[in-house]
């Protein structure tokens, strides 16, 4: 996996107060008729002291296409989209949960 080319995200993903950071990372080989490739987000969890810890929030076929990503403060949610698809993946206390959304 290479990270995609973007930057760091940042926000507080966990809830707690501190600020964490995501990247986006993507397969070279492509894994569907789409051209897609597999794609992970992962939200580095901060443990203070210039530490932190790396988590897979995400995954899916979208890698090497993605258009953007934003932290959502409202909805407290990474939110992101390629072409006519989009998800989102937020901490739910315990876990990183998510959903992709395919169509026009």
């Amino acid at each position: 996996m290479r990270p995609h080319n973007s930057r760091p995200l940042h926000g507080d993903f966990r809830g707690r107060g501190v600020i964490d950071f995501a990247l986006a990372f993507h397969s070279e080989k492509v894994v569907n008729s789409l051209g897609g490739r597999h794609g992970e987000i992962v939200a580095f969890d901060n443990l203070g002291g210039d530490r932190y810890r790396p988590e897979v929030a995400m995954t899916d076929e979208w890698g090497g296409c993605l258009d953007g990503i934003l932290f959502q403060p409202t909805r407290k949610r990474l939110e992101f989209w390629c072409n006519t698809a989009r998800g989102y993946t937020k901490w739910n206390g315990t876990k990183f949960v998510g959903k992709m959304f395919i169509g026009d």
